[in-house]
């Protein structure tokens, strides 16, 4: 679900223009994830999961999702993996809902309209920089 909330260079540099300071800010504290995500995936940006995070307890229109069974795996090869009964496999009560959709459009708006203080109407050029 969170690889369609990538902060690219275009975002970053237009969130830069509109506001240095706080562009900036964000440049010096995603430069780390923006190296990751390339060494490791060859992706040009950055996964923002956290800020989803936040967003989706403010607004839970923002993501979709499904209820099942799901567990951490303790031991074994697996040791940490989180295992998703998405097939009801296990017969077990759904002990969550497993947020698989999101509507990275209106994530963004929010994001930038809460950071910069702004409308989504000052925000004109977002509707065609965002990864939908």
């Amino acid at each position: 679900m969170t690889r369609k909330i990538v902060l690219t260079p275009d975002l970053l540099e237009y969130l830069n223009r509109l506001d240095s300071f706080h562009g900036d800010f964000i440049r010096r504290i995603t430069k780390f994830y923006y190296d990751f995500h390339w060494q490791w995936e060859h992706l040009v940006g950055c996964v923002i999961n956290d800020p989803l995070a936040v967003a989706y307890f403010a607004d839970r229109s923002l993501c979709h999702g499904f209820e099942a069974y799901v567990d951490v795996e303790t031991g074994g090869i697996c040791l940490g993996q989180t295992v998703v009964d998405s097939m009801n496999f296990y017969r077990r009560q759904p002990n969550t809902v497993v947020l698989d959709e999101t509507d990275a459009k209106a994530f963004f708006y929010k994001f930038f309209g809460k950071l910069l203080k702004k409308e989504w109407a000052e925000l004109d050029l977002l509707e065609t920089m965002c990864r939908m």
